[in-house]
């Protein structure tokens, strides 16, 4: 037969952890709230399998982009890759016990917050009727 062209549909399936923005690689880095406070160095693993040491500032705010040049995608057309990006997010505990909590309600008293725990669905209607 005559010679012709050949079409090919390739679907490329999302990463769990990673996506791409151009030729940067992007991640999102979940941290403790005294990690971004104080700051930290942090071992996280590249796409490749490659380790990569990362350094949280102090007072690294959340949504912050940590960029490590160089450890993106390569450049298709041009020299070089794309860097690695990661967003910093903050891991917000669902439950504490009860040392925890003190410390965090003592924390909130020295900056001026008033925090006071719900104290659940009796508390709301306490308000309410008493």
């Amino acid at each position: 037969g005559e010679a012709g062209d050949l079409y090919l549909a390739i679907d490329v399936l999302p990463d769990k952890v990673f996506s791409r923005r151009e030729n940067d690689l992007v991640t999102t880095l979940t941290l403790t709230y005294p990690q971004l406070v104080l700051g930290c160095q942090i071992e996280i693993e590249n796409i490749d399998g490659s380790k990569e040491t990362i350094k949280v500032p102090k007072g690294c705010p959340v949504g912050k982009e940590i960029i490590i040049e160089g450890k993106g995608f390569a450049r298709l057309r041009g020299h070089g890759h794309g860097n690695l990006i990661i967003i910093t997010a903050c891991d917000i505990p669902s439950k504490l016990n009860t040392e925890s909590k003190d410390a965090l309600l003592s924390y909130a008293e020295k900056l001026g917050n008033s925090c006071q725990p719900s104290s659940g669905i009796i508390g709301f209607f306490k308000k309410f009727l008493g």
